[in-house]
Order: structure tokens, then C-alpha cells, then sequence
């Protein structure tokens, strides 16, 4: 998923701890925003591998991700600490990133470029639909419209 233009540097307010970065996919909702609710997920300052879900419920998605017929969810997937001996091209975290021509690593004796992750984090955008039928109505009534989990459960009830 793209995200240039939804990234911000969130500056550290500790000499010991470094900066992380803040994605702003929508507002934050609920137990999240209890802080600052304007981001949707800010990485981790600290070599970590992090794969993080944020699901509509806890935030409310930007114009381009929403949809009311459905849930919007997005995985985010964070490791600064991570290298790579050999680039790698997977769209959810591809790593053609060497900082400087002199970031080596070692295995054996073998010495190897290592490459970091392009993105502090990547992203991945879920879309998600739920359909109530009923296989004993007659086609055209046999099941709801496709909808997201937030439409009322109980109304499939009545009417298949």
C-alpha cells in the first residue's frame, strides 16, 4: 500500500530514545486515541519485528479506504532491526536500502552487503464483506447484500 504522503517523523522527546514514524491512515478510535487520536499506527523506535492490525473498529478510515458496504483493516509490519543479505522486491516489505557502502554483515568468514527494510513499515489494506442466505427462499430473497460486521446482525433474522 502506498505510503508516501500518509507518513509523518515523530520526533523522540528523549535523548535516549530515537525517533519513530506515524502513519495517518484515519483517526484512531477508542482504547488507540487515548493519547492523540490523529494517526492510525506509529512504529516502534526500537529494533522490534512488529506486525501490528488496526480493523475499523479502532479507527475511522481516510476517504480512499472507506467503504460502507464492508470493513477496512490494515496490517502493518515493522522490523528497523532487520537485514537482509540479498534485496528483496516483496511488496509488504522489500529491502533494497544500504545506508552506506559500508554496511556489512558477516556469515562465516563471508563477508555480505546488507540491505534494510525501504519503509519503516509496510502496509497492507484488507477489505472485508460478510452475506447472510438462507437456501431454502427463493433466489432473488435467498441472501442479504454483502456488509460489513458493523450492519445490524439481527436483521438477516427476520426477514430470511
Amino acid at each position: 500500500m502506498r505510503t508516501e504522503g500518509f507518513t509523518k517523523l515523530h520526533p523522540s522527546n528523549s535523548t535516549n530514545k530515537p525517533d519513530s514514524i506515524r502513519y495517518y491512515y484515519g483517526q484512531a478510535l477508542g482504547i488507540v486515541s487515548y493519547k492523540d487520536p490523529s494517526f492510525t499506527y506509529q512504529t516502534s523506535p526500537w529494533p522490534d519485528y512488529v506486525v501490528s492490525s488496526v480493523t475499523n473498529e479502532q479507527f475511522d478510515p481516510i476517504l480512499q479506504l472507506y467503504r460502507a458496504d464492508g470493513d477496512t483493516s490494515l496490517l502493518f509490519f515493522s522490523a528497523p532491526g532487520l537485514s537482509y543479505i540479498n534485496p528483496t522486491d516483496d511488496p509488504w516489505f522489500s529491502a533494497h536500502t544500504t545506508p552506506n557502502d559500508s554496511t556489512k554483515g558477516h556469515i562465516g568468514t563471508q563477508t555480505v552487503t546488507l540491505y534494510n527494510l525501504d519503509e519503516p513499515a509496510g502496509v497492507m489494506g484488507c477489505f472485508s464483506q460478510f452475506q447472510f442466505c438462507n437456501p431454502s427462499l427463493p433466489e432473488p430473497s435467498r441472501c442479504e447484500t454483502l456488509n460489513g460486521t458493523n450492519a445490524d446482525y439481527f436483521e438477516p433474522l427476520d426477514r430470511l
